[in-house]
Protein backbone atom coordinates (compact mmCIF):
# COMPACT_ATOMS: atom_id res chain seq x y z
CA UNK A 1 0.00 0.00 0.00
CA UNK A 2 1.17 3.50 -1.08
CA UNK A 3 -0.47 7.16 -0.61
CA UNK A 4 -1.35 8.93 -3.40
CA UNK A 5 0.10 12.06 -2.14
CA UNK A 6 -3.78 13.79 -1.84
CA UNK A 7 -5.26 12.08 1.41
CA UNK A 8 -5.91 8.55 -0.72
CA UNK A 9 -4.42 5.13 -1.08
CA UNK A 10 -3.61 2.97 -3.84
CA UNK A 11 -3.34 -0.93 -2.46
CA UNK A 12 -2.10 -3.62 -4.23
CA UNK A 13 -5.50 -6.29 -4.43
CA UNK A 14 -3.90 -9.71 -5.40
CA UNK A 15 -7.57 -11.20 -5.43
CA UNK A 16 -8.62 -8.68 -7.59
CA UNK A 17 -11.61 -7.27 -6.04
CA UNK A 18 -12.98 -5.29 -3.18
CA UNK A 19 -16.32 -6.76 -1.80
CA UNK A 20 -17.62 -7.38 -5.49
CA UNK A 21 -16.23 -4.72 -7.06
CA UNK A 22 -13.30 -5.77 -9.48
CA UNK A 23 -10.23 -3.34 -9.65
CA UNK A 24 -7.98 -5.20 -11.67
CA UNK A 25 -5.12 -5.86 -8.94
CA UNK A 26 -4.93 -2.41 -7.84
CA UNK A 27 -7.47 -0.42 -5.97
CA UNK A 28 -7.91 3.71 -5.00
CA UNK A 29 -9.45 4.86 -2.05
CA UNK A 30 -10.77 8.48 -1.79
CA UNK A 31 -9.45 9.99 1.35
CA UNK A 32 -12.74 9.09 3.21
CA UNK A 33 -11.55 5.45 2.55
CA UNK A 34 -14.00 4.76 0.23
CA UNK A 35 -13.37 2.76 -3.23
CA UNK A 36 -12.52 5.46 -5.93
CA UNK A 37 -14.71 3.85 -8.86
CA UNK A 38 -13.23 6.20 -11.29
CA UNK A 39 -10.01 5.22 -10.99
CA UNK A 40 -9.24 1.85 -13.37
CA UNK A 41 -5.61 0.46 -14.05
CA UNK A 42 -5.15 -1.58 -17.37
CA UNK A 43 -2.38 -4.49 -16.10
CA UNK A 44 -1.48 -6.81 -18.76
CA UNK A 45 -2.33 -10.80 -17.98
CA UNK A 46 0.74 -12.92 -17.81
CA UNK A 47 0.84 -16.76 -17.51
CA UNK A 48 3.90 -16.31 -14.85
CA UNK A 49 3.86 -14.32 -12.26
CA UNK A 50 1.38 -11.91 -13.17
CA UNK A 51 -0.02 -10.47 -9.66
CA UNK A 52 0.84 -6.87 -8.51
CA UNK A 53 4.04 -7.37 -5.59
CA UNK A 54 5.07 -4.23 -5.54
CA UNK A 55 3.96 -0.23 -5.74
CA UNK A 56 6.07 3.10 -5.85
CA UNK A 57 4.68 6.23 -5.98
CA UNK A 58 6.56 9.44 -7.29
CA UNK A 59 5.03 12.82 -7.52
CA UNK A 60 2.20 11.80 -10.52
CA UNK A 61 3.21 8.43 -11.14
CA UNK A 62 2.48 5.33 -9.92
CA UNK A 63 4.64 1.94 -10.53
CA UNK A 64 3.17 -0.99 -10.65
CA UNK A 65 5.49 -4.33 -10.67
CA UNK A 66 5.14 -8.32 -11.01
CA UNK A 67 7.53 -11.07 -11.27
CA UNK A 68 7.06 -10.96 -15.63
CA UNK A 69 6.17 -6.70 -15.94
CA UNK A 70 6.48 -3.39 -14.37
CA UNK A 71 4.25 -0.09 -15.10
CA UNK A 72 3.60 2.91 -14.75
CA UNK A 73 0.22 4.44 -14.35
CA UNK A 74 -1.05 7.74 -13.91
CA UNK A 75 -1.79 8.36 -10.52
CA UNK A 76 -4.81 10.31 -11.07
CA UNK A 77 -6.69 8.15 -13.30
CA UNK A 78 -4.66 4.88 -13.80
CA UNK A 79 -4.10 5.53 -17.50
CA UNK A 80 -0.97 3.48 -18.77
CA UNK A 81 2.32 5.33 -19.34
CA UNK A 82 4.28 2.72 -20.27
CA UNK A 83 4.56 -1.15 -19.52
CA UNK A 84 8.11 -3.42 -19.80
CA UNK A 85 7.30 -6.99 -20.02
CA UNK A 86 9.50 -10.05 -18.99
CA UNK A 87 8.01 -12.70 -20.19
CA UNK A 88 11.08 -14.84 -19.49
CA UNK A 89 10.69 -14.05 -15.65
CA UNK A 90 13.67 -13.17 -13.33
CA UNK A 91 12.41 -10.48 -12.02
CA UNK A 92 12.42 -11.36 -7.84
CA UNK A 93 11.14 -8.42 -5.01
CA UNK A 94 12.25 -4.71 -5.04
CA UNK A 95 10.91 -1.95 -6.90
CA UNK A 96 12.30 1.20 -6.14
CA UNK A 97 12.09 4.80 -7.94
CA UNK A 98 13.02 8.49 -7.98
CA UNK A 99 12.17 10.93 -10.58
CA UNK A 100 14.94 9.63 -13.27
CA UNK A 101 14.94 6.03 -12.79
CA UNK A 102 12.76 2.99 -11.78
CA UNK A 103 14.64 -0.12 -10.14
CA UNK A 104 13.51 -3.74 -10.31
CA UNK A 105 15.40 -6.53 -8.21
CA UNK A 106 16.10 -9.80 -10.20
CA UNK A 107 17.76 -13.56 -10.02
CA UNK A 108 20.88 -13.73 -11.50
CA UNK A 109 21.85 -14.07 -14.90
CA UNK A 110 18.02 -13.41 -15.89
CA UNK A 111 17.50 -13.18 -19.44
CA UNK A 112 15.94 -9.37 -20.16
CA UNK A 113 15.68 -7.84 -23.99
CA UNK A 114 17.82 -10.30 -25.35
CA UNK A 115 20.61 -9.51 -22.70
CA UNK A 116 21.74 -10.91 -19.58
CA UNK A 117 21.48 -9.34 -16.56
CA UNK A 118 23.57 -10.51 -13.24
CA UNK A 119 22.03 -7.58 -11.02
CA UNK A 120 18.58 -5.44 -10.63
CA UNK A 121 17.27 -3.78 -13.96
CA UNK A 122 16.84 0.60 -14.46
CA UNK A 123 14.55 1.81 -16.45
CA UNK A 124 13.98 5.10 -17.56
CA UNK A 125 11.19 6.60 -15.23
CA UNK A 126 10.01 8.54 -18.03
CA UNK A 127 9.87 6.14 -20.95
CA UNK A 128 10.19 2.37 -19.26
CA UNK A 129 13.26 1.67 -21.50
CA UNK A 130 15.99 0.06 -20.32
CA UNK A 131 18.86 1.83 -19.51
CA UNK A 132 22.52 1.04 -19.81
CA UNK A 133 23.02 0.54 -15.94
CA UNK A 134 24.52 -2.08 -14.22
CA UNK A 135 25.16 -2.73 -10.69
CA UNK A 136 28.59 -3.62 -9.97
CA UNK A 137 28.67 -6.45 -7.50
CA UNK A 138 31.39 -8.18 -6.88
CA UNK A 139 30.52 -11.84 -7.31
CA UNK A 140 27.57 -13.35 -8.97
CA UNK A 141 24.47 -13.89 -7.35
CA UNK A 142 21.27 -16.14 -8.01
CA UNK A 143 18.61 -13.29 -6.49
CA UNK A 144 18.67 -9.68 -5.41
CA UNK A 145 16.07 -7.97 -3.31
CA UNK A 146 14.15 -6.30 -1.83
CA UNK A 147 15.34 -2.52 -2.61
CA UNK A 148 15.59 0.45 -1.28
CA UNK A 149 16.68 4.31 -2.50
CA UNK A 150 17.66 7.17 -0.95
CA UNK A 151 19.69 9.89 -3.26
CA UNK A 152 22.68 8.36 -3.96
CA UNK A 153 22.08 5.08 -3.50
CA UNK A 154 20.21 2.00 -4.01
CA UNK A 155 20.50 -0.30 -0.97
CA UNK A 156 19.81 -4.43 -1.70
CA UNK A 157 19.82 -7.64 -0.14
CA UNK A 158 22.46 -9.93 -2.28
CA UNK A 159 22.54 -13.54 -2.13
CA UNK A 160 25.52 -15.80 -3.73
CA UNK A 161 25.51 -19.10 -5.26
CA UNK A 162 27.98 -19.82 -2.64
CA UNK A 163 25.39 -19.06 -0.05
CA UNK A 164 26.74 -15.84 1.30
CA UNK A 165 24.43 -13.09 1.68
CA UNK A 166 24.39 -9.32 2.75
CA UNK A 167 22.85 -5.89 2.25
CA UNK A 168 24.76 -4.04 0.24
CA UNK A 169 24.95 -0.47 -1.85
CA UNK A 170 25.62 0.85 -5.62
CA UNK A 171 26.02 4.01 -6.49
CA UNK A 172 22.69 4.73 -7.87
CA UNK A 173 23.49 6.58 -10.93
CA UNK A 174 26.89 4.74 -11.95
CA UNK A 175 25.96 1.26 -10.57
CA UNK A 176 29.41 1.27 -9.14
CA UNK A 177 29.18 -0.58 -5.68
CA UNK A 178 30.59 1.18 -2.46
CA UNK A 179 32.08 0.25 0.97
CA UNK A 180 28.56 0.14 2.29
CA UNK A 181 27.77 -3.61 3.61
CA UNK A 182 25.55 -4.76 6.39
CA UNK A 183 26.20 -8.74 6.57
CA UNK A 184 24.47 -8.80 10.08
CA UNK A 185 20.80 -8.58 8.26
CA UNK A 186 19.49 -12.01 7.17
CA UNK A 187 17.40 -12.64 4.06
CA UNK A 188 14.87 -9.45 4.68
CA UNK A 189 11.70 -9.52 3.19
CA UNK A 190 11.50 -5.62 3.32
CA UNK A 191 13.90 -2.89 3.67
CA UNK A 192 13.59 0.74 4.61
CA UNK A 193 16.23 3.88 4.60
CA UNK A 194 15.22 7.02 6.63
CA UNK A 195 16.92 9.77 8.70
CA UNK A 196 20.14 8.16 8.32
CA UNK A 197 18.82 4.73 8.78
CA UNK A 198 18.24 1.31 6.67
CA UNK A 199 15.61 -0.81 8.62
CA UNK A 200 15.03 -4.14 7.94
CA UNK A 201 11.71 -6.26 8.23
CA UNK A 202 10.16 -9.78 7.93
CA UNK A 203 13.58 -11.10 7.96
CA UNK A 204 14.19 -15.11 7.47
CA UNK A 205 15.48 -15.06 10.87
CA UNK A 206 12.45 -13.49 12.21
CA UNK A 207 14.87 -10.82 13.49
CA UNK A 208 14.98 -7.34 12.50
CA UNK A 209 17.84 -4.94 12.59
CA UNK A 210 18.73 -1.00 12.17
CA UNK A 211 21.73 -0.01 10.48
CA UNK A 212 23.44 2.82 10.03
CA UNK A 213 23.38 4.39 6.54
CA UNK A 214 26.59 5.84 6.55
CA UNK A 215 28.48 3.21 7.53
CA UNK A 216 26.23 0.08 7.73
CA UNK A 217 27.19 -0.67 11.24
CA UNK A 218 24.21 -2.29 14.19
CA UNK A 219 23.05 1.26 16.11
CA UNK A 220 23.18 1.11 18.86
CA UNK A 221 20.52 1.89 21.86
CA UNK A 222 17.22 1.31 19.78
CA UNK A 223 16.39 -2.47 21.50
CA UNK A 224 15.30 -4.43 18.52
CA UNK A 225 19.14 -5.88 17.08
CA UNK A 226 17.80 -9.46 16.82
CA UNK A 227 15.38 -9.20 19.71
CA UNK A 228 12.61 -7.40 17.19
CA UNK A 229 10.54 -9.01 14.41
CA UNK A 230 8.91 -6.27 12.72
CA UNK A 231 6.68 -8.03 10.07
CA UNK A 232 5.81 -4.71 8.22
CA UNK A 233 7.30 -1.38 8.99
CA UNK A 234 6.22 2.31 6.92
CA UNK A 235 7.03 5.60 7.85
CA UNK A 236 5.55 9.60 8.08
CA UNK A 237 7.99 12.22 8.82
CA UNK A 238 9.80 11.88 12.03
CA UNK A 239 8.00 8.16 13.18
CA UNK A 240 8.45 5.16 12.15
CA UNK A 241 5.29 2.83 12.46
CA UNK A 242 5.90 -1.22 13.25
CA UNK A 243 3.99 -4.30 13.11
CA UNK A 244 5.75 -7.20 14.76
CA UNK A 245 3.13 -9.27 15.61
CA UNK A 246 3.17 -12.00 11.93
CA UNK A 247 0.44 -12.97 9.90
CA UNK A 248 -0.83 -14.96 11.76
CA UNK A 249 -3.19 -13.47 15.20
CA UNK A 250 -1.92 -15.04 18.21
CA UNK A 251 -3.29 -13.48 21.54
CA UNK A 252 0.53 -12.80 23.14
CA UNK A 253 1.58 -9.94 21.37
CA UNK A 254 4.75 -8.69 20.61
CA UNK A 255 7.82 -7.05 22.42
CA UNK A 256 9.57 -4.03 21.38
CA UNK A 257 12.12 -2.09 23.26
CA UNK A 258 10.98 -4.58 26.88
CA UNK A 259 7.31 -3.20 26.32
CA UNK A 260 4.35 -5.58 24.40
CA UNK A 261 2.50 -4.72 22.17
CA UNK A 262 -0.74 -5.80 20.86
CA UNK A 263 -1.31 -3.85 17.61
CA UNK A 264 1.05 -1.02 15.99
CA UNK A 265 3.96 0.54 17.64
CA UNK A 266 5.33 3.89 16.68
CA UNK A 267 8.91 4.99 17.16
CA UNK A 268 10.46 8.52 17.06
CA UNK A 269 12.93 8.56 14.43
CA UNK A 270 15.03 10.79 16.00
CA UNK A 271 15.55 9.95 19.46
CA UNK A 272 14.62 5.77 18.49
CA UNK A 273 12.78 5.53 21.63
CA UNK A 274 9.19 3.99 21.60
CA UNK A 275 6.63 6.58 21.79
CA UNK A 276 2.97 5.82 23.75
CA UNK A 277 0.96 6.56 20.62
CA UNK A 278 -1.25 2.85 19.66
CA UNK A 279 -4.19 3.10 17.84
CA UNK A 280 -7.85 2.56 19.51
CA UNK A 281 -9.25 -0.39 18.41
CA UNK A 282 -12.37 -1.93 19.97
CA UNK A 283 -10.92 -5.12 20.42
CA UNK A 284 -7.46 -6.01 22.94
CA UNK A 285 -5.69 -7.65 19.71
CA UNK A 286 -6.12 -6.86 15.82
CA UNK A 287 -4.04 -8.38 12.98
CA UNK A 288 -2.18 -6.31 10.21
CA UNK A 289 -0.62 -7.41 7.57
CA UNK A 290 -0.02 -4.42 6.15
CA UNK A 291 0.96 -0.74 6.95
CA UNK A 292 0.92 2.40 5.27
CA UNK A 293 1.29 6.67 6.44
CA UNK A 294 1.48 10.00 5.26
CA UNK A 295 1.71 13.40 7.30
CA UNK A 296 -2.17 12.74 8.95
CA UNK A 297 -2.95 9.25 9.39
CA UNK A 298 -2.34 5.41 8.88
CA UNK A 299 -3.53 3.04 7.40
CA UNK A 300 -4.15 -0.73 8.68
CA UNK A 301 -4.81 -3.46 6.60
CA UNK A 302 -6.06 -7.29 7.44
CA UNK A 303 -7.78 -10.01 8.03
CA UNK A 304 -11.39 -10.07 8.76
CA UNK A 305 -12.00 -13.08 10.93
CA UNK A 306 -14.95 -13.99 12.82
CA UNK A 307 -12.92 -14.27 16.15
CA UNK A 308 -11.75 -10.45 15.63
CA UNK A 309 -14.58 -8.86 13.75
CA UNK A 310 -13.40 -4.80 14.14
CA UNK A 311 -10.21 -5.84 11.82
CA UNK A 312 -10.22 -4.18 8.25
Amino acid sequence: MVTDGRGGWFLAMPDYCIGNVFVNGIAHLRPDGRLDRSWHARLPRTPMQGAVGELARVGGTLYAASGAWVEALSARTGARRWLVVNRKGGWGTGLAANWRTVFVGGYGGSLFKGKRHWGPVALDASTGKVLPWHAALGKRFYVVGPLALDRRRLFMWESTASASSAVVAVDARTGRLTDWRAPQIKEPGNLLVTHGLLFSANSVDNNSYVASAATGQPVAGFGSQGLTGFSTITASGNTLYAWGGGPGCTTGGWKIQGQTRTSLAAVNLRTLKLTPWTPITKTRYVCIHAIAADPRQVLLAGPLTATNPANG
